[in-house]
C-alpha cells in the first residue's frame, strides 16, 4: 500500500501535464514540448491538432507538428506546417532546412531552389544548396521488343480488286534514349534529349493490282526533344515541349522477282506541347494541351492527369490520366481517339519500389505525359499493361530501373476504291516490350 500511495504521489507532482486535457496556451505549450521530447509524434500531432481546432496557434506548435510530420516521413503535412511556422518567423533557418528536404522528399526540386533565395548566405554554401552546376541530371534507358502473331496477306476478293493497299505490322526492334537536365536558374529546369527507335516490320503493298511483301521493311525514327520547366505561382508550374522526328522507312522488296529495289523515305515532322501543374497537399493535378504534323497528318489532343500521395510522400502513389485527340488527314478526313491510363507506385524494401500500370483505348501518334512522343502510323495501340522496378541509391543520387509491359496493337489493311480509303482484315498481335535505364541526379 505504502508503495501505490508514492507512485500515485510521484505521479501527481511528476507528470501535472497529463493529468487532464490541455485547456489554455500554457497547456498546449507544455504538452507538445513534453511529447517532442520523447519523440512521441503520434501523440504529439493529435494534441497539436486540438490546440488549433481551440484557435491556438504559435511558431513553435508548428514547428514541433512539422517536425513530427517529417520523422514520419508524412513531408507533404510537414510542408504546409513549415510554412505556416515560416509566417511567425519570415526567415527561420531552422524552418527554412526542414521544408528543403520535405520538398525534396516530394519532387519538388523547384520549390527548394526558391527556397534558397531566403536562407542566410553562410548556411547555402555550408550545406552545399548554392549548386551552380548548370547540368544537373542524366537519364539513359534502353528498350528491345518483339512481336506474337503472324503476318497475314490480304484474302478479301474486293480488297484485292481495288488496285491499291497496304498493310504492316512489327516484327522486333528496339530504342534507346539519352536525356540531360539544365538548371537555367533557381525557377527553372531545361531537358534536352534524343531517342532513336528501329524496327522490323513485315509490309504488304498492292499497286495497281501487283501485290509485293516487303520484309524486312526497316523503319529507323530519330526524335530530338527539349523542354523548358518553371514554377510561375508557388505550387504550380509550367512546362513547354518541342520535338523534331525524322522517320526513316527503308523498303526492300522480295516478292515473286527477288530483291529488286530498296528505297528509302524520309519524312521532317514537329510536335509541340504546353502544361500545366498544380500540387496540393496529397494531389497533383497536370492539364495539357499538343499538336503534332506527322506525315500528311496533323494533330491536336488534350489530356488531364491526377497524382495522388496517400501517405504525404512517394512510398505509395496512384496517377489516373485521360487523353482525347483528333488527327486530321491532309484529305479532311478526321480521326478521333480517346484513351485513360492509370499507375500504382509502392515502396516494397527501404530503397526498392514496385510500379504498375496499364492503359486502354486506341492511342495514334500521341505525345505521352514525359515529353516523348509515340508514332505507330496507321496500327492503334489498343491496351498496355506492365510493370517496373526502380531500386534507389539516395547516397550517389542514382535510381535505376527495369521493366516489362505488353502492348496489344492492331494491325489493318487499308485499301483505295474509287479514291476512297478504306480499311479491313483487322489482326490483333502483341508486342513484348524489356526496358531498363537510369536516372542520375548531379
Amino acid at each position: 500500500m505504502y508503495r501505490l500511495v508514492v507512485f500515485i504521489g510521484l505521479s501527481v507532482i511528476l507528470f501535472p501535464a497529463f493529468s487532464q486535457e490541455p485547456e489554455t496556451f500554457a497547456d498546449f505549450n507544455n504538452r507538445t514540448y513534453t511529447l517532442y521530447e520523447r519523440k512521441q509524434w503520434k501523440e504529439l500531432l493529435e494534441t497539436g491538432r486540438k490546440a488549433l481546432k481551440k484557435g491556438y496557434d504559435f511558431y513553435y506548435l508548428r514547428m514541433r507538428m512539422g517536425i513530427a510530420a517529417y520523422e514520419k516521413k508524412n513531408y507533404v503535412r510537414a510542408i504546409h506546417h513549415f510554412r505556416k511556422a515560416l509566417i511567425f518567423s519570415k526567415n527561420d533557418p531552422l524552418a527554412l532546412e526542414y521544408l528543403y528536404y520535405a520538398y525534396l522528399f516530394t519532387g519538388r526540386d523547384i520549390e527548394a531552389g526558391r527556397l534558397t533565395e531566403r536562407m542566410p548566405v553562410a548556411v547555402v554554401k555550408e550545406k552545399g544548396y548554392d549548386n551552380k552546376k548548370n547540368l544537373t541530371g542524366l537519364d539513359l534507358s534502353a528498350t528491345y521488343f518483339s512481336k506474337t502473331g503472324l503476318f497475314v496477306v490480304p484474302q478479301n476478293t474486293s480488297t484485292v480488286l481495288a488496285g491499291e493497299g497496304w498493310r504492316n505490322m512489327d516484327e522486333s526492334g528496339g530504342e534507346a534514349s539519352v536525356l540531360i537536365e539544365w538548371k537555367t536558374g533557381k525557377n527553372s529546369r531545361m531537358h534536352t534529349g534524343y531517342r532513336f527507335l528501329s524496327k522490323q516490320r513485315s509490309a504488304y503493298l498492292l499497286d495497281s493490282g501487283q501485290g509485293t511483301y516487303y520484309s524486312p521493311n526497316i523503319y529507323n525514327q530519330h526524335f530530338f526533344y527539349t523542354d523548358y520547366q518553371a514554377g510561375i505561382f508557388r505550387d504550380t508550374y509550367l512546362k513547354l515541349s518541342a520535338g523534331y522526328l525524322n522517320l526513316r522507312s527503308r523498303f526492300a522488296a522480295t516478292g515473286r522477282w527477288g530483291l529488286s529495289h530498296i528505297e528509302v523515305f524520309p519524312e521532317h515532322n514537329f510536335t509541340g506541347h504546353l502544361s500545366l501543374r498544380h500540387d496540393f497537399p496529397y494531389l497533383s493535378l497536370v492539364a495539357g494541351a499538343g499538336v503534332s504534323n506527322l506525315n500528311y497528318y496533323s494533330q491536336t489532343q488534350q489530356d488531364a492527369e491526377m497524382i495522388l500521395y496517400p501517405l504525404g510522400n512517394r512510398n505509395l502513389y496512384l496517377s489516373g490520366a485521360v487523353t482525347n485527340a483528333v488527327q486530321q488527314a491532309t484529305d479532311r478526313a478526321f480521326s478521333h481517339s480517346f484513351f485513360g491510363s492509370a499507375a500504382l507506385g509502392v515502396r516494397i524494401a527501404k530503397p526498392v519500389w514496385l510500379e504498375l500500370y496499364g492503359s486502354t483505348g486506341d492511342r495514334y501518334n500521341v505525345q505521352l505525359p514525359d515529353g516523348w512522343h509515340i508514332y505507330n502510323e496507321f496500327n492503334p495501340v489498343s491496351s498496355v499493361f506492365g510493370g517496373d522496378v526502380l531500386i534507389s541509391f539516395p547516397e550517389k543520387n542514382l535510381v535505376i530501373n527495369a521493366g516489362y509491359y505488353q502492348s496489344a496493337v492492331t494491325s489493318w489493311y487499308f485499301y483505295k476504291y474509287q479514291e476512297m480509303l478504306y480499311r479491313n482484315e483487322p489482326i490483333q498481335y502483341n508486342l513484348i516490350n524489356i526496358y531498363g535505364g537510369l536516372q542520375w541526379k548531379f
